[in-house]
């Protein structure tokens, strides 16, 4: 098994030297939790490495990421030019609209994922991609069942490519629930959930490893900071608190 660097300072201790290469990883998050700049710093830790990568907004335009980059100190404009780094805004309404149109039309899921904005083969080469969010497709989607079947295909894509790969998604809500459809946590060989929870007048910010397939992981909840460098996990630390 070979393990790649997440870039995020104090993370690898928690997952004994880092992410398995060609897995998928599902990252969640209430609003503000810090879920894109975790996915920035993984992309760039890449980046630094000779890597090539892909970061696919599904909400916010290419110049407000390029922006979100920069505010970090994370310099892309060389490796954009090189071609290194693929920065892509799709609107979650043209998947949504596309594939929903179809599969009422056909009675079943008619779109391939190879017809969708995100798709990815072998030979793009790419060795990491983060999804940022899927939590934006899913509320794209009227269908709900077609939304989990579309999620089921583009998972196996991701999976085919060998990449490793970060999705993100936005917390339900609930303890047992790690995205807002409830099935990508299954499909997914890794979940990480980011914590930002008020304790009195002030919120907290903790990190959970929840699974990593195939590998030891911790099973401790520990703080993390968001400094001007970007995340900090702090994995000898305890939250003081009860989430």
């Amino acid at each position: 098994m070979t393990l790649v660097s997440s870039g995020i300072p104090g993370l690898d201790e928690l997952v004994y030297g880092g992410i398995e290469r060609g897995s998928i990883v599902l990252v969640s998050g209430s609003c503000g939790a810090g879920k894109t700049i975790f996915g920035m710093q993984f992309i760039y830790e890449a980046l630094n490495r000779g890597e090539k990568c892909a970061f696919i907004s599904l909400e916010e335009p290419v110049e407000r990421v390029r922006k979100y980059f920069s505010k970090f100190g994370y310099e892309i404009n060389k490796f954009e030019k090189e071609k290194k780094l693929l920065i892509l805004h799709i609107e979650p309404n043209e998947i949504a609209s596309k594939i929903e149109f179809q599969t009422k039309k056909k009675k079943m899921l008619a779109v391939n994922i190879r017809q969708t904005p995100i798709f990815f083969s072998k030979e793009d080469k790419i060795d990491r991609i983060v999804i940022d969010s899927v939590s934006a497709l899913e509320s794209a989607f009227t269908e709900k069942k077609t939304y989990r079947l579309y999620i089921h295909e583009l998972f196996k894509n991701l999976r085919s490519t060998g990449a490793t790969c970060l999705v993100l998604t936005e917390t339900y809500g609930k303890e047992d629930r790690y995205s807002r459809s409830g099935v990508e946590e299954f499909l997914a060989d890794g979940v990480i959930v980011l914590y930002h929870f008020k304790h009195g007048n002030q919120r907290l910010r903790a990190i959970e490893i929840v699974k990593m397939r195939g590998s030891k992981h911790s099973n401790k909840i520990v703080p993390f900071n968001i400094t001007e460098n970007g995340i900090k996990v702090y994995p000898t630390e305890e939250v003081y608190t009860n989430l």
